[in-house]
Parts: structure tokens; sequence; C-alpha cells
């Protein structure tokens, strides 16, 4: 399935993210995390680049919910470190981690940079 957003075209079939001629591919290795089979990187990146504004526990819950063992317990803060980490290798296909905190509530989205920048 293909889905179009703006100038972001994601392929989930192939799993890869194109934003104008930069691709990116997220392959299915990295289950290094015991909660969440495979790489979860890609799913983050697709929710965030659809959905827009998300908080830090809404994105949590979207990734770790449906797991037996209900994520790590240290929480919404490993998302801090994974983001942290994802940052660089967005950078390279034109996306930017935007974080925001408002009423000390932790938001996340991301947005293309533009070509200008």
């Amino acid at each position: 399935m293909v889905i179009r957003h703006n100038n972001v075209i994601i392929d989930r079939e192939s799993r890869t993210v194109q934003v104008g001629g930069r691709i990116r591919n997220f392959t299915h290795k990295g289950g290094h995390s015991p909660f969440h089979p495979g790489n979860y990187f890609f799913k983050v990146v697709c929710h965030l680049i659809l959905n827009g504004w998300t908080s830090r526990q809404q994105l949590f819950d979207f990734v770790f919910a449906s797991g037996p063992e209900g994520g790590p317990l240290s929480g919404s803060d490993t998302l801090d470190v994974q983001l942290c980490h994802w940052r660089p290798k967005l950078l390279e296909v034109g996306l930017h981690i935007i974080r925001d905190k408002r009423a000390g509530i932790v938001w996340y989205k991301i947005q293309e940079i533009p070509v200008d920048a």
C-alpha cells in the first residue's frame, strides 16, 4: 500500500519513505526490543508523518499497547532516546523530528525540511 502525504510517499510493502528524490529503506532488523517484534522505527515515522502532533504517551501507547507486556518499564522515556537516535537518519531524507513541550506534555511531529533551508 502506498500513501502520499504532502511531498512524502510511504510504501508500507517495501517499508520505504520517499521525500523528493531521497528514499529511506526501513529494514525488519532491529529486534533488540523484547516488547515490539521487529523494527518499530518505520511504524513511528509513518504515524508521526500521517497524524501530526502526537503526545509522547500517545506515541508510546501506539507502539507498545498491543504487546503482552505493555512496553518497557521505563515507559515513554524510551521513545525520547530512540527519537534522538533516529534524528540523523531522518535528516538524510529531508525529514525533521520536532519536539515541543506544552503544559508539561511532550509532543512530537515529523515534517519535511524545505529544500532551500
